[in-house]
């Protein structure tokens, strides 16, 4: 989600916090390699015993009517993806129960399929993209240790071409957030990103904070509700229209 670890400064000197760089719950997070690098690896698995996991047929519900979706053919490697992706609880626990291989294997099948040509500046880009998956350290630290008490409750993006903006957003119990706002620059199946402004609220408390940081966003794979992205850091997320 293009997260800044600059943003986080502040935050890192005010209340002491440690372990924001290097570990979740405990497990060393390896930055990316190719699609994505898993924290650690499970040895038992099973995509079949996957499928099994939850029913997301509501988030590809905007395939239905009469005129099919170009990825209509990618229904069941999404689906499977997708639960993947919730068994590793959003990245926390690396791929979960699914082996690294299996994890890369979907998503570079479903790459390999991707029916957006250029997809940075398609339109599709357009909405509010919630996060089902990602290796960036700083979103998966507050995904697991909240806000100073306050759980996380859902991390997003708001992209909007027109206006040229893409906006982060976490958000955590009692109406409290981390916001970073950027600019949006996209071209073929890249964008180029910089921060603009950045500011937490812990309760009635709001504070802004320093918004340093540019980078590149690059489009893997895009359709009418699944984007799958890396950027220049090296880390990968797998967000879901809504």
């Amino acid at each position: 989600f293009l997260f800044s670890a600059a943003c986080f400064v502040p935050l890192v000197n005010a209340f002491s916090l440690q372990g924001l760089g290097s570990t979740v719950g405990g497990r060393a997070l390896a930055p990316a390699a190719g699609v994505m690098r898993k924290p650690h690896l499970q040895t038992s698995s099973s995509i079949l015993a996957l499928r099994a996991i939850g029913n997301f047929g509501d988030m590809f519900s905007g395939f239905g009517g009469k005129e099919q979706s170009p990825a209509a053919g990618n229904e069941e490697l999404k689906s499977q993806l997708l639960a993947a992706c919730e068994a590793a609880k959003s990245g926390l626990e690396g791929t979960g129960p699914m082996p690294q291989a299996e994890f890369d294997a979907l998503v570079d099948e479903l790459v390999s399929k991707n029916p957006t040509e250029n997809p940075a500046v398609s339109p599709l880009m357009a909405g509010r993209w919630q996060m089902k998956w990602t290796t960036e350290k700083e979103i998966l630290f507050l995904l697991e240790k909240g806000l100073f008490g306050l759980a996380c409750t859902d991390v997003y993006q708001v992209i909007d071409p027109e206006e040229g903006t893409l906006n982060n957003s976490l958000d955590f119990e009692e109406d409290s957030f981390l916001r970073v706002g950027s600019s949006f620059e996209p071209e073929g199946d890249k964008f180029e990103f910089k921060f603009k402004s950045c500011a937490l609220k812990w309760k009635a408390f709001e504070i802004p904070l320093p918004p340093v940081g540019a980078g590149t966003g690059i489009q893997v794979y895009l359709d009418d509700n699944l984007r799958i992205q890396k950027d220049s850091r090296g880390d990968t997320l797998i967000a879901t229209r809504t």
